[in-house]
């Protein structure tokens, strides 16, 4: 019984990831091919609204797979929370991209969406995988508080230096 249930949440991942890789690929389309598509264009902003579904699924995966563990608060799991909360901020933009479509809003949180939480979240994984393999495969152990303080000061760096752009974009004030 076990055994089933944990290979029906893989099919669901991996049904998540497929299904996320068309839309992102019309939501792409939409984006590159813009000359020569019609005005009335609700299908590119319904399938903003629907990839926001997949994405909910394997983020509600992830926060399951730490559900009914007791949780040490090691450095790569705290740059993995960081990577969920960065990426669930992407998730929620999805909704501000159906409500202020061609502002000045849209425009400022579309570049806020590709560096806040898209690369910057990226960048949250690659460190934890780093922290998480570095004992491994040097021999050598980092020091935990060091870890500590430098997820801390980046985590409230990033937000502070990026969450604020949305809400320019929001006054209307341009992005350069």
């Amino acid at each position: 019984m076990e055994e089933e249930r944990k290979k029906h949440g893989t099919l669901k991942i991996i049904y998540a990831i497929i299904a996320i890789g068309l839309l992102g690929f019309i939501a792409w389309a939409h984006h590159i091919f813009t000359i020569g598509l019609d005005v009335n264009t609700h299908y590119f902003t319904s399938d903003t609204l629907i990839i926001a579904i997949p994405t909910g699924i394997k983020v509600f995966k992830w926060l399951v797979t730490l559900h009914g563990i007791k949780i040490n608060y090691n450095p790569a799991l705290c740059w993995s929370l960081g990577f969920i909360f960065l990426f669930s901020i992407r998730i929620s933009q999805e909704f501000y991209f159906l409500i202020f479509p061609s502002t000045l809003f849209f425009m400022t949180l579309i570049s806020c969406s590709n560096s806040f939480p898209l690369f910057i979240s990226d960048m949250f994984l690659i460190i934890a995988g780093f922290i998480h393999w570095f004992l491994l495969i040097t021999g050598f152990r980092l020091n935990d508080s060091y870890l500590n303080i430098r997820f801390l000061s980046i985590f409230i760096g990033v937000n502070l230096t990026f969450f604020p752009q949305q809400f320019v974009g929001l006054k209307g004030i341009p992005r350069r």
